[in-house]
This record gives C-alpha cells, sequence and structure tokens, in this order.
C-alpha cells in the first residue's frame, strides 16, 4: 500500500466544479460539524475553516456565467438526486482519467477521448451515468443506445440534447472548458500550499494510527492482501468526507478520501436511536437485493451470475451490490478474473438482532405479560 500525502488539483479541480450548484458543499458540511470541529485543537479546526474559505474564494473568482451553468447546473433527471449528488455535463466529460504513467490530470482526461474509439467513448458515458439510477438499461455502445438511456433518464429535451452532443463531441467541449479548468486548478494548488503540512498530517493519523485495515472495511472497503498491495491512497479536501475509487486497468488502485473521514471515523459511535436502523432497512426494502443477499448465504457469486439469476443488466445488479456493501451485509473480494461477493453473516446476524431488540426494547418471550397474544 502507497500514500501520498497532497491532493491532485484536478480532482479537487472537477469535485468544485461538479458540486458548485448543489446544496451540500464542502463549506456546507463543515458547518454542519462545526460543533464537533470546535472541539479539536484551535489550528486544527482553522485548517477547515479555511478550507471552506477557499471554496468562498472560488466562487467569487470565478463568478457565474453562461459556460458554468451550461456545463455544471444539475441536469433535471425523473429520478431524485441526494443533495450531494447531481447529473451534469462537465461531470460527465471530466470524469477523472488515469493515463498508463499514473498522471491525473485535465490532459489524461483529453488523451483518453483523443486515443479511444467511438464505441469506448460513449459506454463511457454510459458507464458513469448508470450508477447514479437503480435501474440502467442495456450496455451502450453506439448513439443510438446511448440516446435512448440518457432519454429515459433526463426530463427536459434541451438537457438530453447537450449531454448527447458532449458525448459524441467531447473534445470540442473539452477545449471550451480547457481555461476554465485549468485556471481552477492553479487557483487550487496555490490556495493549498499552506495546508500542506495539516493534510499530510490527517493523513498520516488514517494511515498509521489504528487498524488501517478495519478503517477501509468500515469504508466498505474489502481488499485482498494483493489488491492491499497495489492501492494507492490520497487526500481530498472539496471530497471533505467521501470517498472515490479508481480501479486502474493494470489492476492497481487509487483511492481518494475526503480528508475528514478520519475524524468521522474515530467519533462515529453507534446510535441508540432509529437512525441507526434506516439505512439497513432501506437497502433490504429492495425485492433484488434481499433475494441476491440470501443467495449469497452459503456461497461466493459474481455479478453476472447474479444477473442471470434474477434478471436485469450487470450494471441493476452491480449497483444493488454496492448498496448491500454500503450497509456492509456483504463482503468482497477479487479473484484474477472477477470480483466475488458473499453474505457477512456476522454482520447480519448481529445487526439484525440489533434491530429486533431495538424496537421491541429489549422484550423477550420470557417477560410476563408482554407475549402480545
Amino acid at each position: 500500500m502507497n500514500y501520498k500525502a497532497k491532493i491532485i488539483p484536478y480532482f479537487e479541480a472537477q469535485t468544485y466544479l461538479i458540486r458548485r450548484y448543489i446544496k451540500m458543499r464542502t463549506g456546507t458540511r463543515i458547518a454542519q460539524y462545526k460543533k464537533r470541529l470546535e472541539l479539536m485543537p484551535k489550528d486544527i479546526c482553522a485548517c477547515y475553516e479555511r478550507i471552506a474559505e477557499i471554496e468562498h474564494e472560488l466562487d467569487a473568482a470565478f463568478e457565474d456565467n453562461e459556460l458554468l451553468k451550461y456545463y455544471f447546473e444539475p441536469l433535471q433527471t425523473r429520478e431524485e438526486r441526494p443533495i450531494d449528488d447531481a447529473v451534469t455535463i462537465g461531470g460527465m466529460l471530466l470524469s477523472v482519467i488515469v493515463d498508463p504513467q499514473g498522471d491525473i490530470s485535465f490532459e489524461s482526461t483529453v488523451t483518453f477521448y483523443k486515443e479511444q474509439p467511438t464505441n469506448v467513448i460513449l459506454y463511457n458515458f454510459y458507464d458513469r451515468l448508470s450508477p447514479f439510477f437503480s435501474e440502467p438499461n442495456e450496455e451502450c455502445h453506439d448513439i443510438s443506445q446511448l440516446i435512448a438511456y440518457i432519454d429515459s433518464i433526463l426530463v427536459r429535451p434541451e438537457d438530453k440534447w447537450n449531454l448527447i452532443d458532449a458525448a459524441s463531441n467531447p473534445l470540442e467541449h473539452l477545449e471550451k472548458l480547457r481555461p476554465l479548468v485549468c485556471a481552477i486548478v492553479n487557483f487550487i494548488e496555490e490556495r493549498t500550499r499552506v495546508l500542506s503540512d495539516f493534510i499530510a498530517n490527517e493523513m498520516n493519523e488514517f494511515i498509521n494510527n489504528g487498524d488501517l485495515g478495519a478503517k477501509l472495511r468500515s469504508m466498505n472497503l474489502e481488499l485482498s492482501n494483493s489488491e492491499f498491495n497495489r492501492i494507492t491512497i490520497y487526500p481530498s479536501i472539496m471530497s471533505f468526507n467521501n470517498r472515490y475509487t479508481i480501479f486502474e486497468d493494470d489492476g492497481s488502485i487509487i483511492l481518494v478520501l475526503g480528508i475528514f473521514i478520519n475524524r468521522l471515523l474515530d467519533d462515529n459511535k453507534t446510535k441508540s436511536d432509529i437512525d441507526t436502523y434506516l439505512p439497513i432497512l432501506k437497502v433490504l426494502s429492495d425485492e433484488t437485493r434481499l433475494k441476491s443477499l440470501y443467495e449469497m448465504r452459503n456461497k461466493h457469486c459474481f455479478g453476472q451470475e447474479l444477473s442471470e439469476i434474477f434478471g436485469g443488466t450487470r450494471n441493476a445488479i452491480y449497483y444493488h451490490l454496492d448498496k448491500l456493501m454500503s450497509v456492509r451485509l456483504i463482503n468482497c473480494k477479487s479473484t484474477d478474473y472477477r470480483m466475488l461477493y458473499t453474505m457477512n453473516k456476522k454482520v447480519v446476524y448481529e445487526r439484525l438482532t440489533a434491530l429486533r431488540d431495538f424496537l421491541v426494547d429489549g422484550w423477550t418471550p420470557d417477560d410476563d405479560g408482554n407475549d402480545n397474544e
């Protein structure tokens, strides 16, 4: 495992732009955790406040204009999006691409679009869109399939055609975005130099204090020993308390972690109220997820196998598997050929038992007068 105690400026610029017009931004999250931050040492608290200031400075330096709104205002979708999530034309275009030398930059994204055939580019747009939605259609390798898929997702006709145009002519649109993106990258590089020691210290705390494997598992990352050795971890200030995983063609993994994650993990104590159990109930309320979990009770399954058993596309199944992993009901391990999933029986038993005890307030059948018959 390798880790880099410095941010990736292009990733930060992309994250800032994608969240420019949504409610739950970095500054909002920092304000949300203000009481928790105030309990930290003053210098640490000041660094988090400085991150929020950088976001405000970006807003002021790059005022609203037609270019920003065209590429980064959220597109209206048929399914309601979470407040920290949006589909944008710019977000689809600027998806993080790692070149063979491991570079993550605007140029590595441009190179991807220059070198890849049209069918790969179209599928890349489809692949970036499908995780947003629970029921993706068939895989898209030509423009007619992508048009049909976009039509099933978006509401406004102009949004549909603007996104289709971006997928059809990505290099043309990237050149329109180049001055803006490069200026924001330079702005972030300059403004974050004063935070370099803070970022390095926060990353060192995450890497070196406590069981790193347990921390990664708590973020639903089940890695084999070989995968653990191929992972490189980077910090992110604009992601704040989210994570982003990039699987490269050579089998290596890049994990970008919001800088606040370590603080949350250290302070993440189990609550004794209904909010503790809502996520698992929401996950299990879907028929496909419940059936898939049961199918994995005594064996390892791979995504294609489950899609053949229960129907639906590969991307739809992987969406459901990701939801099951989000509450740790399943484990995942990598082989040379595929990702295998199985029920995490210990977690299933503990969490459903805890839910039962919560609902009945500790009642047992031996309690007199409480049999509800």
